[in-house]
């Protein structure tokens, strides 16, 4: 059983707020919308902090592990995605949805000495479509 208080239950909180925030900005992107306000804030889970901090990832990097750990963790991605590509045939986030939607985008996350690239985190089940 975990305590509420617990160090595990915060990150699981601060995850699902992260998110959250995630999904309103595919949601968004769906009805046509570039880069839309959340209403969540831009709360980061401390240890995706950490990551972040060590490797040296941007915002926008942030977020596109964010938008491939939405695809692992909440079934409403998918939908989402397809919705948001205008495709059902793509339900996975695209590098070119991901531009639209998060702030401060840049082309050079997806370079070979980028941190998203060298160190695998982008890579996997092919579940993001980058």
């Amino acid at each position: 059983m975990t305590d509420s208080n617990s160090p595990f239950t915060h990150d699981q909180q601060t995850l699902i707020l992260a998110l959250t925030r995630i999904k309103e900005r595919i949601k968004a992107a769906s009805l046509g919308e570039t880069r839309p306000e959340t209403t969540v804030a831009n709360i980061i889970p401390p240890v995706l902090e950490q990551l972040c901090d060590t490797f040296g990832l941007s915002t926008f990097e942030q977020d596109l592990l964010l938008l491939c750990a939405g695809m692992e963790l909440d079934a409403d991605f998918p939908l989402l995605c397809a919705e948001a590509n205008g495709d059902p045939q793509k339900p996975y986030p695209t590098f070119s949805l991901a531009l639209n939607i998060f702030d401060d985008p840049h082309w050079s996350a997806l370079t070979p000495n980028a941190p998203l690239r060298s160190l695998a985190f982008t890579r996997g089940r092919r579940r993001c479509g980058f």
